[in-house]
């Protein structure tokens, strides 16, 4: 009877000890009742998309699967952005065997988003199912960079029940501003109670007080006698990409992926044969010691000739070999003839409507090798583009009307232009928010006041009601919208849906505007 009293309060004591333990196990967010996850929702269905792989055909493979099936139930990109956090949350173990101390924030590593290490992390949660903050951290920057959105990993301290220790958390940058995210903490939260409680999805960073901490001296105190060779690599080692276009290719050295993703990374680090590695897999990324010289060889395809190679939009060479003394993060771009962008590949759908644009200078590329056809049209662009189809004579508009317009900027002039002439009359009598993405929908209205400026024929009452959507295109679109079907410029996809209220592309404008010519 005795031994039975005691056995049950050892259990009634390890229950307690338990749940004390549960309590302090995840982060105590004082004001979670007052926070929804939702209210970041307009702002990143609202971000500028520009997906992004990580060069690993495994790790791209797996995450373009996961992807892919939650796009099934997701109805924008808040809800895709949410459903690979929840998948985190769900089905990763925090393995405390795992520990890392990488300090990488690769926002501003423009030319090489994924450095070796973010990688190397991101295949513990995605493939074992297991990690810690590092990881959590990295998977979930690896799927937000393929959806799009500017992820980047951020390392500091935390402040939660058990105390302040270093930590490792995702930030994504929208418009200047960076939201925080950290899956491992809702993970905590969930390992005890069941459910996703999202208490640090999508915060402003800096509405997080002490909670998170940015300071690196304190970071570094907590780490200190760690040793870690991560904090090392930081400063010995730059990243340099190379980007191809689909008319030949680059070869450069490196190891093969297994490796990089299986072998020791002090050793590959500080290898006594160390020059130039991790770029063996794709011609996309790579690491390099300063001071190391990597060498580039250009292989066209059968009936190309090399161009060039480009460097800070500069042709450093036009022999087939290039080496360079890596001192920096460097982005070097190689040419093939048949190419003027490398990334708009011959056989798209896009690609002619692309290159009559850019040889009639009516749209240029954001570098001397690259259209980024996938970016999101803006609304400088727009009126920059509608002005360059007249032939407009910009030097004549050196003042500007609204107050977010930089004079002597790019686009100032057109924008003068196209409000002298009634094209547009920007969003109010002060602001033209000339950053500002630019829908299907708009971009007709644009196409249609050209067309009514220059007495073309702007009036049009096609039948559009057998498209789904067309219920939803606004009301001082609509005609533009019909007049832009009967036109030709404007069709719909294979769902009947014409997407007056999805983002434009510039691929997409670029084949508006060149059937806008060609009527």
């Amino acid at each position: 009877m005795k031994k039975s009293v005691k056995m049950k309060t050892r259990a009634l004591v390890a229950l307690l000890l338990a749940a004390i333990f549960c309590v302090g196990a995840f982060p105590v967010f004082t004001s979670a009742a007052t926070y929804s996850h939702y209210s970041c929702r307009d702002v990143i269905n609202g971000a500028q998309l520009r997906p992004q792989k990580t060069g690993f055909i495994t790790l791209d493979k797996r995450v373009e699967t996961l992807i892919s099936g939650f796009k099934k139930n997701a109805k924008d990109t808040f809800e895709l952005l949410q459903a690979c956090y929840d998948w985190l949350v769900r089905n990763v173990t925090y393995e405390r065997s795992l520990v890392y101390y990488p300090h990488y924030d690769f926002a501003s590593r423009t030319c090489c988003p994924f450095p070796y290490l973010v990688v190397y992390f991101a295949y513990e949660p995605l493939f074992k199912y297991e990690g810690v903050c590092d990881n959590f951290a990295c998977a979930f920057a690896v799927m937000a960079r393929a959806i799009g959105l500017d992820a980047y990993i951020k390392t500091g301290t935390m402040t939660w029940s058990a105390g302040t220790h270093s930590h490792t958390w995702c930030e994504i940058e929208i418009d200047g501003v960076s939201y925080l995210f950290d899956a491992q903490a809702d993970n905590s939260i969930y390992a005890s109670r069941g459910k996703e409680q999202h208490w640090y999805f999508g915060r402003k960073a800096s509405t997080m007080g002490s909670e998170y901490g940015y300071d690196t001296t304190k970071t570094a105190q907590i780490r200190k006698g760690t040793n870690s060779v991560y904090d090392k690599a930081e400063e010995k080692y730059c990243f340099v990409t190379c980007s191809v276009g689909g008319n030949g290719s680059v070869t450069y050295g490196g190891v093969s992926e297994s490796r990089a993703r299986n072998a020791d990374p002090s050793r590959q680090y500080y290898g006594s044969d160390y020059t130039y590695k991790f770029s063996g897999w794709l011609p996309s990324t790579g690491c390099a010691s300063f001071g190391a010289t990597c060498t580039f060889t250009a292989k066209p395809n059968s009936g190309a000739s090399f161009l060039g190679w480009y460097v800070g939009n500069k042709l450093v060479s036009t022999s087939t070999q290039y080496s360079l003394t890596a001192k920096s993060d460097t982005l070097v771009e190689a040419l093939f003839s048949g190419e003027r962008f490398n990334d708009v590949a011959s056989g798209t759908w896009y690609h002619d409507a692309v290159y009559y644009c850019a040889n009639n200078s009516l749209m240029s590329g954001v570098s001397m090798t690259r259209f980024a056809p996938t970016t999101t049209l803006s609304r400088a662009m727009a009126v920059t583009v509608i002005a360059k189809m007249i032939n407009v004579d910009a030097s004549k508009f050196t003042e500007v009307s609204f107050e977010d317009v930089v004079k002597g900027s790019w686009y100032a002039p057109y924008v003068e232009w196209a409000k002298s002439v009634g094209i547009t009359a920007g969003i109010s009598e002060t602001r033209f928010a000339p950053a500002a993405s630019v829908t299907r929908e708009q971009f007709a209205v644009f196409l249609n006041a050209l067309a009514r400026y220059k007495n073309y024929g702007h009036l049009s009452n096609a039948n559009i009601s057998g498209f789904s959507d067309a219920s939803s295109i606004h009301s001082w679109a609509l005609n533009a919208m019909k007049w832009a079907y009967a036109k030709g410029i404007i069709s719909g996809n294979d769902k009947k849906q014409l997407s007056p209220l999805s983002d434009i592309s510039r691929a997409e404008a670029a084949v508006m505007v060149k059937k806008f010519r060609a009527g």
